[in-house]
């Protein structure tokens, strides 16, 4: 039971990393594995453009919004 409860807390700290990392909005090459909404993202614009070029993005209703 030791290593399973193990296992779920270092599943959970991994979750927090992840929204931690996207809080600090670096420039994303490529569209995030995990979405969710809400999640704001900074596309480059050119690797990865979720519709408007460079800049910061929004998932809303199942799409990336510019904001």
């Amino acid at each position: 039971m030791v290593v399973g409860d193990l296992q779920q807390q270092l599943e959970a700290l991994r979750a927090e990393v992840q929204e931690l990392r996207e809080l600090l909005l670096k420039e994303q090459h490529r569209e995030p594995r995990r979405i969710y909404e809400p999640m704001v993202v900074y596309a480059d614009g050119t690797n990865w453009n979720p519709g408007s070029g460079r800049g910061y993005y929004a998932r809303v209703n199942g799409t990336w919004v510019k904001l």
